[in-house]
């Protein structure tokens, strides 16, 4: 605890006081000059702009000024690793550049009769410089999104993530020559033709598709038939049906369709 006296707490307290009535009135002069670039620029941009698109056109004609005001809490508050903050500094060293330039040009627009005396360099910086404003300063935010760490951390942790993959895909592709994976893939491409052939054909697979039988010709018998009484040639004839090997009969074989028949010359 250090000894301070009645002088010393009134003198830190009214150098509070000072310090924050300059940073009150710098915050004032620099949202005034905020205020008075805004009317330029504006004026400056929007007489190339057709009057039914200013609507859609106002963020982009207003972003030097955004830039400007934000800035300064991105230096203060974010932008602290050593890349993004150098980054920043020319952003909005740039920014207030551009901010300047317009200012000027559009003040000389305004006052100037003769346009076509205004300096070589301010007319081409009207017609080639002015309408891309918009753009520098979406490249410039866009630089210190970029540069954050969080930002570097992801991508490196992705670029390890991409190298592995394209190592591990290497390492199959070496692994897919090897014999048992050959055989496996085969044995699976057989199984899997199988199937295909089985589902096209309509069987059940590993069985063998049954074929239907061809028709093949039964060799009939036809006898002659010795002392048999016409009555009983009804009987002699199921008895043939049954058993060909009547002990009166004599038996051929002949191809014949119909039913066995007694043979012509045969005694009854």
């Amino acid at each position: 605890m250090t000894n301070s006296t009645i002088g010393d707490v009134m003198s830190e307290g009214r150098n509070r006081a000072l310090k924050s009535l300059a940073i009150f009135a710098g915050i004032l002069v620099y949202l005034g000059m905020i205020a008075y670039s805004f009317v330029h620029n504006w004026s400056l941009m929007t007489s190339g702009i057709q009057e039914d698109m200013i609507i859609w056109a106002a963020l982009g004609v207003i972003c030097l000024e955004v830039s400007a005001m934000f800035l300064p809490v991105a230096l203060h508050w974010w932008t602290h690793a050593p890349l993004q903050r150098f980054a920043a500094l020319a952003f909005y060293g740039l920014d207030l550049a551009l901010i300047f330039a317009n200012v000027v040009l559009d003040y000389a627009l305004v006052s100037q009769a003769n346009v076509l005396a205004l300096p070589e360099w301010l007319m081409m910086y009207r017609f080639y410089g002015v309408p891309a404003t918009p753009v520098f300063c979406g490249l410039g935010w866009s630089l210190l999104f970029m540069l954050d760490p969080s930002q570097r951390e992801r991508a490196t942790k992705e670029t390890l993530a991409a190298s592995v993959k394209e190592v591990l895909s290497a390492r199959i592709a070496q692994a897919a020559k090897g014999a048992d994976i050959e055989a496996a893939v085969s044995e699976a491409a057989e199984s899997l033709a199988r199937e295909i052939i089985a589902q096209t054909l309509g069987v059940v697979p590993g069985h063998k598709a049954m074929t239907p039988a061809k028709a093949t010709a039964r060799p009939v018998r036809s006898v002659v038939i010795d002392g048999i009484n016409p009555d009983k040639l009804g009987e002699l004839v199921k008895l043939l049906r049954s058993n060909g090997n009547h002990p009166q009969a004599r038996v051929y074989e002949s191809e014949v369709d119909g039913l066995p028949n007694v043979a012509d010359g045969g005694e009854l």
